[in-house]
């Protein structure tokens, strides 16, 4: 109700059905007691609180590729740090994977994300929540809502992945955000 007469009133024209779910479907999210979902999105709304996370937050961004799709492939990961001394640090990480898969790519993207979130947390108990944006739907899929995964040169990596998610006391938030957008973390990753 809230939303209806306060929010989408405030539009110049009623939005798109997907884009009013997806923020019906967040703010019904953000209700649940925290760390229970994970939730996939490509609002632009999620898409700026990954941009601009909490200042005690840490934002990773992954992204994978393969030039020829099978050919070289690489991951790459974009870390927003929480804010120390009035300063965000970021961090950029690629790794070259051989030969291999788009797909294999994304899976050890995220794999590498959740890794590096578990060093970071034992590291440092300032860390607050945490959220990890991919453009890879199949693998945020595959994560958050049990979708299938086929590509066997990522099935390594992304069961992996899965198992390290479940391990958190507070999970990630995981994003599906869309790629070649002009979303500066995502671009970053790619890179």
């Amino acid at each position: 109700w809230h939303q209806r007469t306060d929010f989408f009133i405030t539009l110049a024209g009623p939005p798109k059905a997907s884009t009013a779910v997806n923020r019906l479907v967040e703010c019904c999210l953000d209700t649940l007691p925290k760390g229970s979902v994970r939730s996939i999105s490509s609002s632009a709304a999620i898409g700026e609180i990954v941009l601009s996370p909490p200042p005690d937050s840490l934002a990773i961004f992954t992204d994978g590729s393969a030039l020829g799709n099978p050919g070289p492939t690489g991951a790459g990961l974009y870390v927003i740090g929480p804010l120390l001394n009035g300063h965000r640090f970021t961090l950029t990480i690629s790794v070259g994977l051989g030969a291999g898969t788009n797909n294999l790519g994304e899976a050890f993207g995220i794999d590498l994300a959740l890794s590096l979130l578990h060093v970071l947390r034992r590291a440092s108990s300032t860390i607050g929540r945490a959220f990890i944006a991919s453009d890879s739907m199949l693998c945020i899929g595959y994560l958050c809502h049990r979708w299938s995964f086929s590509d066997q040169a990522g099935v390594p990596s992304i069961r992996h992945a899965r198992t390290s998610l479940r391990s958190f006391i507070s999970p990630p938030r995981m994003y599906w955000v869309r790629g070649h957008a002009k979303v500066h973390g995502n671009e970053m990753a790619d890179a």
